[in-house]
């Protein structure tokens, strides 16, 4: 593991982990991402356990803060990604479920499939 200066001027400092302050799940996992792209341990810094991904919780914060409000293709996205979710069930799935459009899908499973293919759409990713 490369050793790192904890007291060096970087844009991830120390002062930014308060290990005090709630993190949510999605914020601490775009957090370890940023960490593991600069080739740091998540998990580790200079040997101390779990703090190498608090230094990165506010450039996290920031990330997802900036695809807040979706784009046009994130919406277009959002729909066709409901059709195909429902189209992929299966037959017998299909047929018990009956409701928005001929299918009865619970909020959370469109509320899902809507968010994996918004987040696709925004990294410019084909939609799936």
């Amino acid at each position: 593991m490369a050793e790192y200066d904890v007291d060096a001027p970087t844009s991830h400092s120390i002062a930014k982990a308060d290990p005090r302050e709630p993190t949510s799940e999605a914020v601490e996992r775009v957090a370890r991402a940023l960490c593991i792209t600069d080739g740091t341990d998540p998990d580790q810094l200079n040997g101390v356990v779990g703090v190498a991904w608090k230094l990165y919780v506010e450039d996290a914060r920031v990330a997802i803060g900036a695809i807040r409000e979706p784009n046009e293709a994130m919406l277009r996205a959002s729909g066709a990604a409901l059709k195909a979710y429902i189209e992929s069930l299966p037959p017998e799935e299909r047929a018990r479920k009956r409701s928005w459009r001929g299918y009865e899908v619970s909020n959370r499973e469109k509320t899902a499939a809507r968010w994996r293919a918004m987040i696709d759409a925004a990294l410019g990713d084909n939609p799936r």
